[in-house]
């Protein structure tokens, strides 16, 4: 019972991250009906992700208010910053889902909301949305819309969407490595059982050309299942169903074996990952965010990538989100069989096929036109401007068919104002396209917003490539649903996260009204927010 204690006391602390303090976590009522329909639906590939977008042209939210400053700061402190003197905006790109998962499977369950769990990139990208996919011979498409900002009177929001290119020829095979943490903790309800269902689901797609390896890990690693042939469905499902839960959590020493293997079954030209399922109580050994971040780093330099998907409300979300980010990984959250339908059938799909990593994006505004600015979410991918040209810093990456979602706030330089430029250019940063030596260039005359730059690396490359794009400066006279949609669901995103907006919630619970069509994803949304944002 001694030994229990400690591991208890973790797993209260870890619920501080994942819920709010005030969180009261309460069975699920479909708890004990849900894992014994595990079985019965693991092997359905029904998809239940309708993407219903609305067939109206949706008004923009009309503006409200004024600039308000927030009373509680937090990491989001939503500032805005001068193009005189930072007219670059660059980030990584992200599509992790986790933040929106872990918000409704607390607000299922009873728990409160934590505002600093509540990541807005998770709640965009967490929805699919009707981007084309680029015709021509990029790998990306951007798909830009200007509309009214409902956040702050007078002030514009970009919509930047990016869509990725379906791969079209076969891939050479997988080499998955299922690196499964079955450590004590992982014995709720919520944890082990449908890691086991993912595991088996994913199961279901593997063919004779993929190469299957199964590595747990509790007070030390152990190699569960070697290198086995997508087709013998039969024995790695046996090997999953044999899976138990006990012991403490040495993550690290998993992490080793996981990678050891993966490099060794290394397939040109094919997908290389290694797949964690755990809730992220690391507990023994290598246990801190900074020491497993180093490690995912150096591991992340081999060409094989990381997905790391969690699991259970007590979960370290943090310790999650940065390993991924910081080990070519992307993360999602799984808290139910419906889920499991979603990220391992869709966007585990995609995510397995890699179409670019370390994916890059930078924004030039011309400050003629924009006086100031501010990006909405992505705090946690946000780069130093000289880490765009910077092929040793590692991004996220995108997979085929993958769409991600950027906004940003924007607020025009008023008629006869002249920018008083003072940006000093560092080393490796591109030279400035609408201004030179703190002079306006013939560039800045031009019809643009501003320019979108985008970077990038094949799967298995070294050097990047890059291509630009010029943003409008039109204003939508008919603001797409999925805009109109996107909008909403950040603005409540923001509100949830404690940070005051001009738009009430009313009007926001009133636009994902609008918007929300058929879609069975933004109907719970939606749901969601009328219960929980008051």
């Amino acid at each position: 019972m001694k030994q229990l204690i400690p591991i208890l006391l973790i797993a209260l602390a870890l619920n501080l991250i994942s819920c709010s303090k005030e969180s009261k976590l309460q069975p699920t009522l479909n708890q004990t009906h849900e894992s014994q329909v595990i079985a019965e639906r693991e092997a359905s590939n029904a998809d239940d992700s309708a993407t219903g977008q609305g067939s109206f042209p949706t008004p923009s939210l009309p503006n409200q208010g004024g600039i308000i400053e927030q009373e509680t700061p937090t990491k989001e402190s939503w500032a805005w910053l001068e193009t005189n003197g930072s007219p670059y905006s660059t980030a990584s790109i992200d599509v992790d889902t986790a933040s929106y998962t872990l918000f409704r499977g607390c607000a299922n369950r009873g728990g409160g909301i934590n505002p600093e769990a509540i990541r807005i990139e998770d709640f965009l990208n967490y929805f699919p949305y009707a981007y084309a996919a680029p015709s021509d011979d990029k790998i990306i498409k951007v798909h830009q819309e200007l509309v009214d900002s409902p956040y702050t009177k007078g002030a514009l929001l970009l919509r930047v969407g990016l869509k990725a290119k379906e791969l079209e020829n076969p891939i050479a095979g997988k080499n998955l490595v299922f690196l499964v943490d079955v450590s004590g903790s992982m014995a709720d309800e919520d944890k082990l059982p449908l890691v086991k269902a993912s595991l088996k689901t994913l199961t279901n797609s593997l063919t004779e050309k993929d190469s299957i390896s199964l590595v747990t890990y509790a007070n030390g690693a152990a190699v569960v299942l070697p290198a086995t042939q997508g087709s013998e469905k039969a024995v790695i499902k046996s090997a999953i169903d044999k899976l138990g839960a006990g012991g403490g959590t040495n993550g690290a020493s998993g992490i080793a074996q996981a990678y050891g293997i993966a490099a060794k079954q290394f397939i040109s030209g094919g997908v290389n990952r290694v797949i964690l399922t755990t809730d992220g109580d690391f507990n023994i050994g290598v246990r801190g965010t900074d020491e497993l971040v180093k490690l995912m780093k150096e591991k992340s330099d081999l060409s094989i990538f990381l997905t790391i998907m969690g699991f259970g409300l007590v979960a370290n979300d943090n310790l999650m989100e940065n390993v991924a980010k910081d080990g070519n990984g992307n993360y999602f959250f799984i808290d139910s069989i419906n889920e499991i339908e979603k990220v391992v059938n869709k966007d585990l799909k995609a995510n397995l096929e890699t179409l670019a990593k370390d994916v890059k994006v930078q924004l030039e505004f011309n400050p003629r036109l924009v006086k100031s600015y501010r990006m909405v979410g992505y705090v946690n991918r946000q780069l130093a401007d000289k880490d765009f040209n910077d092929d040793k810093k590692d991004a996220g990456d995108l997979g085929s068919g993958q769409s991600v979602t950027y906004l940003y706030e924007i607020q025009l330089r008023a008629a006869g104002e002249s920018a008083q430029l003072a940006y000093t250019k560092g080393e490796g940063i591109d030279p400035l396209t609408y201004q030179d030596a703190n002079v306006l260039s013939a560039a800045a005359a031009k019809n643009e917003l501003g320019t979108l730059k985008i970077r990038f690396k094949n799967p298995e490359g070294l050097v990047s490539a890059k291509f630009d794009e010029a943003l409008s400066p039109l204003v939508a006279t008919k603001v797409s649903p999925d805009t109109a949609f996107q909008v909403a669901v950040a603005g409540a995103a923001l509100k949830l996260k404690g940070i005051e907006i001009a738009a009430s919630t009313a009007l926001i619970k009133d636009q994902l009204k609008q918007t929300v069509g058929e879609d069975d994803l933004r109907k719970e949304f939606l749901s969601l927010i009328e219960i929980h944002l008051k």
